[in-house]
C-alpha cells in the first residue's frame, strides 16, 4: 500500500486530506511540525509527503532540503505562500511540485496520483548523498542569480527556525533587478 505522510499544523485540513487520501486507499501519516515530521519519514519511509511551508519547529523548505538528504519520496508543497518567489524557491530545494491554499482536495489526489504514476529516482541515481549532510549546501540559483543557503536560530524565539533573513536577501536583491519598462518599449 502506498504511504503519504501529510504534514501540516492546521489539524482541520490535515483530516481533510486524510480523509480523501483514505478514501484512495492510501495509507496516511500525519506529522503537525518540522521535526516530527523529519523523525517520521527516517521511520516509516513514505512514498509520497504533502508539505506546508510554514510549520513550527523546522519551516517546510528546510524540511524538504533535509528529506533530500534521505529519501526519494515524492514532495508537494502545500501552502499559502503564494508568491512566485516561494514556488521557485520549493522546487528549488527539492519539491516535485507546489499547490497553493486555497485548494481542491480533489486537485490534490490527482497531483498525488499524477506523481505516483512517474518512477522515483533510485539512491544510486539521485542527488541523496548522506556524506555531504554536514557541508554547507549549496546556493539556490534563479536565473542569473545566486542565493547562499543559510538559515539561522532565534534563541529568544525558543530555538525555531527563522527564514526572515534569507527572504529578505531574496527580496532586495530581485528589487535591485526590477527595471520599470515604459508601453511603448514592450
Amino acid at each position: 500500500m502506498t504511504r503519504i505522510l501529510v504534514v501540516d499544523d492546521e489539524l482541520a485540513l490535515v483530516e481533510l486530506v486524510r480523509s480523501y487520501l483514505e478514501r484512495e486507499q492510501y495509507e496516511v501519516l500525519t506529522a503537525i511540525d518540522g521535526q516530527a515530521a523529519l523523525e517520521l519519514a527516517r521511520t516509516s519511509h513514505p512514498d509520497l509527503v504533502v508539505l506546508d511551508v510554514m510549520l513550527p519547529i523546522l519551516d517546510g523548505l528546510e524540511v524538504c532540503r533535509q528529506l533530500r538528504q534521505f529519501s526519494d519520496a515524492y514532495v508537494i508543497m502545500l501552502t499559502a505562500r503564494a508568491e512566485e518567489i516561494d514556488k521557485i524557491l520549493g522546487l528549488t530545494v527539492g519539491a516535485d511540485d507546489y499547490l497553493t491554499k486555497p485548494f481542491s482536495p480533489r486537485e490534490l489526489v490527482a497531483r498525488i496520483k499524477a506523481l505516483l504514476r512517474r518512477p522515483r529516482q533510485t539512491a544510486s541515481t539521485s542527488h541523496i548523498n548522506s556524506e555531504s549532510s554536514e557541508e554547507t549546501p549549496a546556493p539556490l540559483r534563479w536565473e542569473d542569480l545566486e542565493f547562499p543557503r543559510f538559515w539561522r536560530v532565534e534563541e529568544e524565539k525558543c530555538g525555531k527556525l527563522s527564514t526572515g533573513g534569507f527572504y529578505g536577501q531574496i527580496s532586495t536583491d530581485l528589487h535591485k533587478r526590477i527595471q520599470a519598462t515604459s508601453r511603448s518599449t514592450l
